[in-house]
């Protein structure tokens, strides 16, 4: 039988005091910098971006164990939950263990409204550079919001970026990586979710050369979406790898249980999977790189480094974007 769980006040207060000490190496850790300030600049709205990073230590350290039953009472319901199951055993078998244990599940009153998402709130094209007097590298993290796609459009998008940024041999990666070795990697991929979806690049470089790096993204995304799009070459290595791929897709439990909480998260059919070799035999050049087209735009971007401002910012103000320099650990105001 379900029950409602207890926060004791000891057990409350040691998490507290670990969630704390998360957050003060997260002020500490460059890729957790541009994880809690790049959000904000990409659309300062987002449901995501209130939640970057392990949250505000001044609200952590003031809850209590009130506010946490309070909030596990008002949002951990029965009406709202899935139940997914990946097993060997039949349902008819199933559902009765399933029924012993969460049949009982019952709590008071209607399941509240969840919060309006309110229109996007997206920085002005800029740099925000976190000083961090010592660091060996610049750490780079830019991107931008997209449109909503439907799950055959960001199926394309997500295949047109395996030449972008998605892969080892995407265009970005081996730029900085492969020929100028500037970098061990650097990658650009769509944040597909229900509420925002949006393109993110992300990379650690050599601290002399933060601006040039940044410099030669914007050349390669810029290139892709229009005088070098996707060639065939590119086409057939992307489509390729991806058909032979799906051969180890679902060799885990855990795997058939992801893609099936996927396929609900999105929306999609339950068969999604079973169609997508002939999604991708029916794919073309052209209809890869429209996709990407439509959905990128590096003259919207901002971008956030984490380095020493003494060696990267005049590096950055050479690009001709606004900079603005702050603190590690400083809470970046919204746009």
């Amino acid at each position: 039988m379900l029950t409602r769980p207890t926060f004791p006040a000891d057990e409350v207060a040691q998490l507290k005091r670990d969630t704390l000490a998360v957050i003060d190496r997260e002020r500490d850790d460059a890729d957790s910098l541009v994880q809690r300030v790049l959000p904000r600049l990409i659309d300062a709205h987002s449901p995501y971006a209130q939640r970057a990073g392990f949250g505000d230590p001044k609200v952590i350290a003031a809850l209590t164990p009130a506010d946490l039953a309070a909030a596990h009472a008002q949002w951990l319901r029965p009406d709202g939950a899935k139940i997914f199951v990946v097993s060997d055993r039949p349902l008819a078998e199933l559902k009765p263990m399933i029924e012993r244990t969460l049949g009982g599940w019952r709590v008071a009153g209607a399941a509240p409204a969840l919060p309006g998402r309110q229109p996007p709130a997206p920085a002005q094209p800029q740099i925000v550079l976190i000083d961090r007097p010592g660091s060996a590298q610049a750490t780079i993290g830019a991107g931008q919001a997209v449109p909503a796609a439907d799950a055959g459009q960001q199926l394309l998008r997500d295949t047109a970026n395996g030449a972008l940024g998605g892969g080892f041999l995407g265009r970005i990666n081996m730029n900085l990586r492969e020929d100028k070795h500037w970098s061990y990697g650097a990658n650009g991929n769509f944040d597909d979710r229900p509420l925002q979806s949006s393109y993110v690049v992300d990379t650690s470089v050599q601290s002399d050369k933060a601006g040039p790096a940044i410099a030669e993204i914007r050349r390669e995304v810029s290139d892709f979406v229009t005088t070098r799009p996707m060639t065939q070459r590119e086409f057939d290595l992307v489509r390729g790898g991806a058909l032979r791929g799906m051969a180890g897709w679902f060799q885990s439990s855990g795997a058939v249980l992801g893609a099936m909480q996927e396929n609900d998260r999105r929306g999609r059919p339950d068969d999604y999977f079973a169609t997508l070799d002939a999604r991708y035999a029916a794919m073309t050049p052209d209809a890869l790189n429209a996709a990407i087209r439509a959905a990128i735009d590096p003259a919207r971007w901002v971008w956030t480094v984490v380095g020493d401002a003494g060696q990267v910012r005049a590096q950055l103000d050479a690009l001709g974007l606004p900079v603005r320099v702050v603190r590690a650990g400083e809470v970046v105001p919204r746009p």
